[in-house]
């Protein structure tokens, strides 16, 4: 297991927000994660895990541990008739290869996603309020983080809402899920691929580092305003073409990104609505 100390957090996330981390964990297998869930929960140790980073920022100085579930279980596996199992450490555009040459899909909306299996399984990864992984889904295998103890369960759809999962508060990690896909000519599948990055390159402001979508829920029409008026803090701004999304300049930092957030926020407050954070701050 790489032990990274003083490390630099730009890496595992893809705002790359200027971000150090006290200590950094990078466990090769099942087996060394849950040894090391074992152990920081003999020390009473609190930490963050990560995937691939597409819906995390960091704070300036992390002091708890980070954890990243990137070389975890990286295994794809076709187990017969549109089911496959799918390791936490997979980019969900492997996922969708693999299938695609046995003659499945489904999930091609997933394509411009930089994300982890895992990580769409814990943020409910989807298109706008359409599909999303959840339907797909049958079973997951969970780590309990205070025991150590692995276990399998199948997937309650009901328990998934827009970028919701019940594994986002269970204090449990996503190890792998079994999903069923759907049969599809390869043909299909690489016409629906090229249509999703078509559809990312004229609409997504994929030029800057970034984490997609900010809030998960807001007003549309605030969330324009916000993308006409492009206001910026420090290295951060607000995209002039893509709404709910804020681009990192090259410098910017945790105290930028709140400061963002805060005036949608505020924004927000002044006509009485809901704002919900869809990106998870650890710090």
């Amino acid at each position: 297991m790489k032990v990274l100390e003083d490390a630099d957090l730009r890496g595992f996330s893809t705002m790359r927000l200027a971000a150090r981390g006290a200590v950094v964990y990078e466990p090769e297998s099942v087996e060394e994660l849950r040894s090391l869930a074992r152990q920081l929960a003999a020390d009473g140790t609190a930490c963050h895990w990560v995937g691939a980073g597409s819906n995390v920022v960091f704070g300036e100085r992390v002091e708890t541990p980070v954890v990243s579930l990137m070389r975890v279980d990286g295994g794809v596996e076709n187990l017969g008739g549109g089911r496959f199992r799918a390791g936490c450490s997979v980019r969900v555009q492997r996922l969708i290869r693999d299938a695609q040459k046995a003659g499945f899909g489904g999930i091609e909306y997933l394509f411009s996603l930089p994300a982890s299996v895992g990580g769409c399984i814990v943020m409910n990864a989807g298109r706008g309020r359409g599909p999303s992984i959840a339907d797909v889904l049958e079973e997951v295998e969970l780590l309990d983080w205070k025991t150590g103890a692995i276990r399998r369960e199948p997937v309650d759809k009901a328990a998934f809402g827009h970028r919701v999962s019940p594994y986002q508060s269970n204090g449990c990690v996503v190890l792998s899920a079994v999903l069923r896909l759907a049969e599809q000519a390869p043909e299909v599948t690489e016409q629906r691929i090229r249509e999703r990055l078509e559809t990312s390159r004229k609409h997504l402001d994929a030029g800057l580092p970034s984490c997609g979508s900010v809030f998960h829920r807001g007003n549309r029409w605030l969330f324009q305003a916000f993308r006409l008026l492009h206001p910026r803090s420090g290295g951060l701004a607000y995209s002039g073409k893509t709404s709910n999304w804020i681009g990192n300049r090259g410098a910017g930092t945790l105290t930028d990104f709140k400061r963002l957030v805060g005036k949608m926020q505020s924004a927000h407050r002044a006509i009485r609505q809901a704002c919900e954070l869809e990106i998870r701050v650890f710090e």
